[in-house]
């Protein structure tokens, strides 16, 4: 399995979303370490917003599904203390070690890397003042006939086909960000 996500996000976007009051945006969507580590920052926004970007892009190289019950604190982005992003993932999507029960040193691999034959996955983010850019790559074993339609077991988008020997699957076409704003304003 070879797959690749990413996302580029506007930082004001973010910025106003955390402004807001009431609006929960930090707490509904970031882990406690993630929120610790950007605000420990000259300009949290910025990293915010580059976190959210690689939970988008790491979502899309796992190939989730947008109909389960879902919550982006299951996607973790942390930083090491080597200034390399890692993510970590839920049980709930790794199968393996659940993010609340991680110890605090962040320099281990993510949860998902235990779970045998699946993906590891890595992440790149980049930023300016204005947008931050986010690349998640999952790599793991090539698809076959057999497993092209259970990578990642029930989690894969459904109708994936294999084409020469790579998955393919329809396009996402919900931003998750849209989604999180719109619920922002109707509270």
């Amino acid at each position: 399995m070879l797959a690749l996500g990413n996302d580029i996000v506007p930082v004001q976007r973010i910025a106003d979303l955390i402004d807001r009051p009431k609006s929960g945006f930090l707490k509904r969507c970031f882990t406690p370490v993630e929120i610790r580590q950007c605000q420990s920052r000259a300009n949290p926004a910025v990293h915010f917003a580059g976190r959210w970007a690689a939970k988008e892009a790491v979502y899309k190289a796992l190939q989730l599904r947008w109909d389960r019950a879902f919550s982006w604190k299951e996607i973790e982005i942390v930083t090491t203390k080597w200034g390399i992003p890692e993510v970590h993932l839920s049980e709930k999507i790794s199968g393996g070690g659940s993010i609340k029960d991680r110890p605090g040193d962040l320099s281990g691999q993510s949860a998902l890397s235990k779970k045998p034959g699946a993906p590891q996955l890595l992440v790149s983010i980049s930023h300016t003042n204005e947008y931050a850019f986010a690349v998640a790559l999952a790599i793991g074993p090539p698809a076959t006939e057999e497993n092209a339609n259970d990578a990642l077991t029930d989690r894969a988008i459904p109708n994936r086909s294999l084409e020469n020997g790579a998955i393919v699957n329809k396009p996402l076409t919900n931003s998750a960000l849209e989604n999180s704003a719109r619920d922002d304003e109707n509270r």
